[in-house]
């Protein structure tokens, strides 16, 4: 008998074999998902690498990024209040998000110190990587035109 019950045992064994060959790609993969959901999760709309450039007596360009697509938008403070607000200058509909943001602001005051708010979504933030956004204009010239 113990013949007979040889093949049975060799297919239970098979079975099993089968069904982890199986599963251990499918475990793998659904582990790979969820790290993946959760690092997604974790990236965030906090401005980062900001960048002042440009700067001129009236104009000022202010760039940055971010680790997850938002809205962007500059505004400035005067006294501590919301004064202009400045989109991105790539966004002329504001229905896309992104990743890096490039925001112009004009009209500005020669020789003159303004800080400023970044707008990623609905988040405003008054700094960036510990540093107050402040920028100053330079100042009029008898040599420029």
């Amino acid at each position: 008998m113990k013949i007979a019950q040889l093949p049975q045992i060799r297919r239970k064994k098979n079975v099993i074999l089968i069904v982890l060959i199986l599963a251990l790609p499918l475990l793998v993969f659904a582990t790979h998902k969820i790290i993946d959901m959760r690092s997604r999760a974790s990236q965030d709309i906090d401005p980062k690498n900001v960048v002042i450039s440009d700067i001129t007596t009236s104009l000022i360009t202010i760039s940055w990024t971010t680790e997850k697509s938002a809205y962007g938008s500059v505004v400035l403070l005067e006294n501590g209040e919301e004064r202009k607000a400045y989109k991105d200058v790539r966004d002329s509909s504001r229905l896309d998000k992104r990743y890096t943001h490039y925001v112009e602001l004009s009209d500005l005051a020669p020789n003159t110190q303004y800080k400023f708010l970044i707008q990623s979504d609905s988040k405003k933030y008054t700094s960036s990587e510990g540093k107050e956004l402040m920028f100053r204009t330079t100042p009029m010239s008898e040599k420029l035109p």
